[in-house]
This record gives C-alpha cells, sequence and structure tokens, in this order.
C-alpha cells in the first residue's frame, strides 16, 4: 500500500507544523514495522523552510508550487487540489491522507479520484451553538450549521472517503456518524506534544500574567479580550500578553488599541509580541504566565493549546461553547465565559487568578494525548 500524507496549508502560524514535524520524525519507524506500506508526503511550498525532513524521507517528499491558503477563494481551492490529485495520480498511490479537510470538503467532492482519501476535519457542525440566548445568536449559529452539514455531506457522499477524523471528542463522532448514517466518523486524540527546552525562566515580575499565544486574529477574540482586561478592576499586578505572528495591518491595529486605552500603568500592562515563535519559546511563555486565555469567537472545537497549558500546569479561561468548553470543564482545568460579553470576560479575569485546580488535573489530560497514540490511529496503523 502506498499512503500519501498530505497537508497544502503549511505555513507559520497554527498548529499543522508540530503535526507533521512529528509524522515525518516518526515515519521511518513505522516503515520498518509494516514492510507493505510506502509513505510519501506532499505539501505546499511553504514546507520547504517551515519543516525539517529527515533524510531518510528527503526523496519521498514532494512540494506543489503555490500557496493560495491565505483566504483562498473556492477557485482557487478546487485548482489546488486538483494539482494534489494529479500529483497523487502520478506517485500511483493507494491512499491519501489529508491533514485538513474543512478547506476542501467541496473540492474533494467534484474532483475525480480512484484512491482511498482519510483526514481531519477540525470544525464539525455539531457543536455549533450561541454563547449567548439571543435572536440574532440563535440565527447566526443556524446558519453556520447548516452551512457544515452541507459541507460534511459533500465529504460523506463521497465513497472514495475512507475516514473523517475528529479531535477530541468521542461523544461528537457517534453524532456524527448518526446524523449522516455512516461509519466514516472515527475519534482521533489531538497530541500534546512536549519539546526539550534549554530556555530559562524569567517570571521575575510579580504580577499575575494573562496568556494568549498563537496567530493573532479576531478568532482569538483579541479586540473584545483587551476591552474586558481594560475594563477589569483587580486588586493585584496583572500583565495580558499577547504572542504570534500577525499580519501588519492587524498589528497596528492593535497597538492602537492598546494605545489609546487609559487604565494600563504600573499595575496593568499589554504586552504584544509578534512573531513567528519556536517551540522553545513557546514553552517558555506558557511556562512563565499563570493563566492561558482560549476564550474564542465562533470557534466550536477543540484547541492544541488546551493540551500545551495543561502540560505546563496552567489554569485556562475559555469560552462558554463547543467542544473546548465541554474539555475544560469535564476535565476540571480551568473556567470559561461568553467569548462575546465584555463583562463576563472581566469577571472571569478576576475569578481565574483566585481560583485552583489539583495539579492532577493537568497531568491526567495531558497523559491522555499521547502522540505517538495519534500517529498511529491517523496513518491507520491500527487497522
Amino acid at each position: 500500500m502506498h499512503y500519501l500524507i498530505c497537508d497544502l496549508n503549511i505555513q507559520n502560524k497554527g498548529h499543522y507544523i508540530g503535526y507533521n514535524q512529528y509524522i515525518l520524525n516518526s515515519i521511518s519507524t513505522a516503515s520498518g514495522q509494516q514492510n507493505d506500506r510506502v509513505y510519501s508526503f506532499l505539501y505546499n511550498s511553504e514546507a520547504r523552510e517551515l519543516l525539517t525532513f529527515p533524510e531518510s524521507v528527503k526523496a519521498h517528499v514532494h512540494f506543489i508550487d503555490d500557496n493560495c491558503w491565505s483566504n483562498p477563494a473556492m477557485k482557487d481551492k478546487i485548482a489546488l487540489f486538483k494539482k494534489a490529485v494529479t500529483a497523487a495520480n502520478d506517485l500511483k498511490i493507494d491512499h491519501m491522507i489529508f491533514m485538513d479537510l474543512d478547506q476542501y470538503q467541496f473540492p474533494i467532492f467534484i474532483s475525480p479520484f480512484t484512491f482511498k482519501l482519510s483526514g481531519i476535519l477540525f470544525r464539525p457542525h455539531h457543536r455549533i451553538t450561541f454563547s449567548s440566548d439571543t435572536f440574532s445568536a440563535r440565527v447566526a449559529s443556524k446558519i453556520q450549521r447548516m452551512k457544515k452539514i452541507i459541507a460534511e455531506k459533500f465529504l460523506t457522499t463521497k465513497k472514495q472517503v475512507e475516514n473523517i477524523f475528529i479531535l477530541n471528542d468521542e461523544e461528537g463522532v457517534k453524532l456524527l456518524n448518526q446524523y449522516h448514517k455512516t461509519q466514516q466518523f472515527k475519534y482521533l486524540q489531538d497530541p500534546i506534544f512536549s519539546y526539550p527546552s534549554s530556555l530559562q525562566s524569567n517570571n521575575a515580575s510579580e504580577a499575575f500574567k494573562f496568556l494568549i499565544f498563537g496567530s493573532m486574529n479576531e478568532r482569538k477574540n483579541i479586540t473584545t479580550i483587551i476591552k474586558a482586561y481594560d475594563a477589569a478592576q483587580f486588586k493585584i499586578k496583572t500583565e495580558l500578553l499577547i504572542v504570534g505572528h500577525a499580519e501588519k495591518s492587524y498589528l497596528t491595529y492593535l497597538n492602537e488599541l492598546v494605545n489609546g486605552l487609559n487604565t494600563t500603568g504600573s499595575q496593568k500592562k499589554i504586552n504584544i509580541k509578534s512573531g513567528f515563535v519556536t517551540n522553545e519559546e513557546m514553552d517558555n511563555y506558557f511556562h512563565d504566565s499563570n493563566a492561558c486565555l482560549l476564550i474564542y469567537k465562533d470557534f466550536f472545537g477543540s484547541s492544541g493549546l488546551l493540551g500545551r497549558a495543561a502540560l505546563h500546569k496552567k489554569k485556562v479561561v475559555g469560552a462558554n461553547v463547543g467542544l473546548l468548553k465541554q474539555l475544560i470543564e469535564k476535565n476540571n482545568l480551568g473556567i470559561t465565559c461568553d467569548p462575546k460579553s465584555e463583562e463576563e470576560i472581566s469577571i472571569a479575569l478576576n475569578k481565574i487568578i483566585d481560583v485552583e485546580f489539583p495539579t492532577e488535573n493537568f497531568d491526567s489530560f495531558y497523559h491522555s494525548y499521547s502522540p505517538d497514540t495519534f500517529f498511529k490511529t491517523l496513518l491507520l496503523l491500527n487497522a
């Protein structure tokens, strides 16, 4: 069997790099254990600079010299997936493992190919709900759900699609299979990677540090969080640390927003650090923070940053909707609030300072999400 691991969304932001790098580093072991399997890789051209390729796999790595992942139009997605199909056919593969199904559900549906296809669906419909009980919120969530359902139908009715992996949501897998009358949806653990670090702790400040980590955009709900932080009245020194890649225009907007605030000063600070962050630096930021903010807007899935927070035993504030809410509350890792309410976020920021959670909660969550289990499930090594 010839498998092709395909990711057309490698960029210097987001968690896809970690997934792919682990697979690249581990694939030689899998190949040695499965003599009847051959593995090839297909990436967008940006991956040349962002991934490290072990000598054992270099001959099996291929690139498509297109990068239309930055807000591409549907016609661009169709064209790019068709190039992936052409490359797959040239390699005579049997099964494509497509790392990000969400953007390509319609292109997959309309593109002719004969090989099998499996992949990860990050944002299925079933967790979409409203964070506040207003008419507009209800209507918006119903429209968003319907769009997702239609997109899922594109996948489930394509006979070549074998497995649609859903992260961290066993209950959701059952619901999706029942809804679509299929068995294509499968459970996949979102891996928590640990990285060796030689960086020294820099937590000399007495301030309580809130961390927003990752690509800076409004999905992270940064504007609302900044305003809520500005309005909050704390009894101790605090700092809001925002770290990650940012487009120049959005970074300018954030700096202007922060500069226009009145209440930041010696007792309350906002620190924006823009740029690509190494794994070492990422772990250092988590280690030096006190609470991680995952108060995402219009986001209903899981987040790899919950695992990163658990690894460093950092309590979290999350949104009160979706799978993330369930994981936080089920595992007692933090608190949740309405992501669209500045008042609720302000209250939550004050509350998280004083509330404590048992260390074993974080340890248990971290040890439950093994990268090896993710690797073997996704590559169908247990099949």
